[in-house]
């Protein structure tokens, strides 16, 4: 049995470890010396104990067997590998050429007793070894357990009403996601432009013969009796839904040839906290060896990666409105929790992102305790006409104006400015 030093290893809870065993002596592998010192048997039982918090031997990892390849469908690693990774040994015992020898003591001097029936599940550090749970579907893991059975409470036990509050609720589940959440929490200062547009097919017939005349409530949410079913707002309950850009808002709206769309060019003027899932967030890595690390946690990136791309996903023919009813209630529940809006990535527009603001359209059927109006969130600052010319867009005429009164239903009354600008053309892809 060997005694090694702290100044052997680089990974900080390691080097706490054998610190704080209390011993001072000079060490077998770098050469230290009057330094604190552990036995190779104890810090091997350390090292062991976290790594199989992480990783797992490939024969006990239940991945499949492929018998063309002879072996499990999966890469594996193997314990110098993670070693390497995770920084264990410093450079100075590297330096020292101790690292090797070390490797093999720790090892061997903390490998269980084959003859008491014990299994060296690092095979005296020549296991192949997989992350736990790494090969499967990112559903694993408390993040990705509780977004999958959530989804199936929605979608085929109890979409409304939920008696029971407690573990295994739709509230409980996603207040086991509210730990990720919370770090897509963004704050967005007044003076955000936003575009909505409106196609020929939605849009009054009046609104389209005197273009001031009631357009920001036709560029507004739908009344209350005209929602259809969205992504994140069922049938009944109006959101606001918009783009980062005329692009995004071209594409989302699938208009046919010939097409004219009405684009509103909107102006947040009040500051806004949104959910904000048009990127990954940066979470916190822990290493393998530290007392809080949390397998979940170190995995939860891919699963945001996986859930962002989720809420993103357009619907097919193929559809069914269950495939909304997951990130509707998603949406009540972000609105519930004090947020403004969500922002999600485009499904339409590759570099795009959409934004749904939680409020609703000037209609006596909201209450304002509920959901306030969208004149509360956002100014129509001017208006765009665009004819869809194939996989092109062209501006055939534009109406800018500012708004100077409190209503915009009086019509023409000298507080709005128009000017008709000649046609340009963008592109979207």
């Amino acid at each position: 049995m060997g005694t090694c030093c702290e100044r052997c290893f680089g990974d900080t809870s390691i080097k706490a470890y054998v610190g704080g065993a209390g011993d001072i002596g000079d060490c077998d592998y770098c050469r230290s010396l009057c330094v604190s010192v552990a036995d190779t048997a104890a810090v091997g039982q350390f090292i062991r104990a976290d790594v199989l918090r992480a990783y797992v031997n490939i024969e006990n990892s239940g991945i499949p067997y492929d018998p063309e390849s002879g072996g499990c469908m999966s890469d594996f690693v193997y314990l110098d590998d993670v070693f390497a990774k995770t920084d264990v040994f410093s450079e100075l015992v590297i330096d020292a050429g101790g690292n090797e020898r070390l490797f093999r003591d720790l090892m061997s001097d903390s490998a269980p007793d084959a003859a008491d029936g014990y299994i060296d599940e690092l095979d005296n550090g020549l296991a192949h070894l997989v992350e736990i749970d790494a090969w499967f579907d990112l559903s694993t893991g408390r993040f990705g357990d509780s977004w999958d059975e959530f989804r199936t409470i929605v979608k085929h036990d109890s979409g409304f009403f939920e008696a029971n509050a407690g573990n295994g609720s739709k509230s409980s589940l996603l207040g086991t996601l509210s730990e990720l959440l919370a770090r897509c929490r963004r704050e967005y200062a007044t003076g955000l432009t936003l575009w909505r547009g409106r196609s020929d097919y939605d849009m009054q017939a009046a609104a389209w013969s005197y273009l001031p005349k009631g357009i920001t409530n036709e560029l507004g949410p739908a009344p209350l009796g005209r929602t259809r079913n969205s992504r994140t707002s069922p049938e009944g309950i109006s959101y606001m839904y918009l783009g980062d850009s005329v692009d995004t808002c071209v594409a989302e709206l699938h208009s046919s040839v010939g097409t004219r769309v009405c684009m509103g060019k909107f102006v947040t003027i009040r500051d806004m906290v949104l959910l904000d899932l048009t990127s990954v967030p940066k979470l916190p890595a822990k290493s393998i060896f530290s007392p809080d690390y949390d397998h979940d946690m170190a995995r939860a990136q891919a699963f945001m990666n996986g859930f962002i791309n989720e809420i993103r996903c357009p619907m097919s023919d193929q559809d069914t409105g269950l495939e909304y009813l997951p990130t509707q209630a998603l949406a009540e529940w972000t609105r519930h929790q004090g947020y403004d809006g969500i922002g999600y990535l485009s499904s339409q527009n590759t570099r795009g992102h959409n934004y749904v603001l939680f409020c609703g359209p000037r209609d006596d059927g909201h209450s304002v305790n509920r959901m306030r109006p969208f004149r509360e969130f956002v100014r129509l600052e001017s208006v765009h006409v665009h004819t869809i010319e194939g996989l092109s867009f062209a501006k055939t005429e534009a109406a800018s104006f500012t708004e100077l009164g409190e209503d915009t239903d009086t019509g023409f009354d000298g507080n709005w400015h128009i000017e008709f600008l000649e046609a340009s053309r963008g592109y979207f892809t």
